[in-house]
């Protein structure tokens, strides 16, 4: 697991998110989130996003 990954979930708790609704907002199947977040697609594009939405502070 990725340290974003880690940070991700964390968030996601935080705000009482889940993969499904973060995937939604991004416009993208749940699937294609894993793959992003493991880090098997490099999309920066859909990594800023994600830290935007769930205010991840890049690091």
């Amino acid at each position: 697991m990725t340290a974003f990954e880690v940070d991700v979930k964390k968030r996601l708790i935080d705000k009482g998110m889940t993969h499904t609704e973060l995937a939604e907002r991004l416009g993208i199947k749940k699937q294609y989130l894993t793959l992003v977040l493991s880090g098997e697609r490099k999309n920066s594009r859909y990594v800023e996003k994600i830290r935007e939405i769930l205010e991840i502070e890049e690091g």
